[in-house]
């Protein structure tokens, strides 16, 4: 694993070389997308397997012939 980077200035061609450690701390980890909560993220679950369950059903029942 590497334990050093080499970074490159945006406005010249230089480079130098920082500790991996040193990297990371001057180069946060920016978040894109909120935090989702576990409880959104059941009922989205939830709510696919049900219409998975649906979907399924209404198949059977068609293939028995029971919609018109």
């Amino acid at each position: 694993m590497a334990t050093t980077v080499e970074t490159r200035h945006p406005r010249s061609s230089s480079v130098r070389t920082v500790p991996l450690a040193q990297y990371i701390e001057e180069h946060p980890t920016v978040r894109v997308f909120p935090p989702t909560s576990e409880r959104a993220a059941r009922i989205a679950m939830q709510t696919m397997w049900a219409l998975i369950a649906v979907s399924l059903v209404i198949l059977v029942l068609d293939e028995a012939g029971l919609f018109g």
